[in-house]
């Protein structure tokens, strides 16, 4: 997460909490992050660093969410439901060759 100082979480706290109980659905969240993330773009420039920055911003904030948020609610429904039963792993075999280009066998 983006640990930002008290003092600038102040100037986004209000405005956030007016946002979000507004947004009704997956749609509206769409839209509102790409409207931040445009605003983000033409305030800063429109160049590759500050679209890399804003798209990377949505990434590490999809991964903090699913950290926070997806992460314990799939242990608490894996602790009532039971674990996954995953199938064995199948045997990957290899043909490699060698420094001196002789071929061998390898598994993992």
């Amino acid at each position: 997460m983006p640990y930002i100082t008290q003092d600038r979480r102040k100037e986004f706290d209000d405005l956030l909490a007016q946002l979000g109980p507004r947004i009704k659905n997956k749609g509206e969240m769409n839209y509102c992050v790409s409207i931040l993330m445009s605003w983000y773009v033409s305030v800063h420039g429109e160049g590759y660093q500050n679209i890399s920055d804003a798209k990377d911003a949505l990434v590490n904030a999809a991964d903090e969410f699913a950290r926070r948020r997806l992460a314990p609610y799939e242990d608490i429904k894996k602790e009532e439901n039971g674990d996954l039963t995953l199938p064995p792993r199948t045997k990957i075999e290899f043909r490699v060759l060698d420094k001196d280009n002789n071929q061998h066998d390898w598994e993992e």
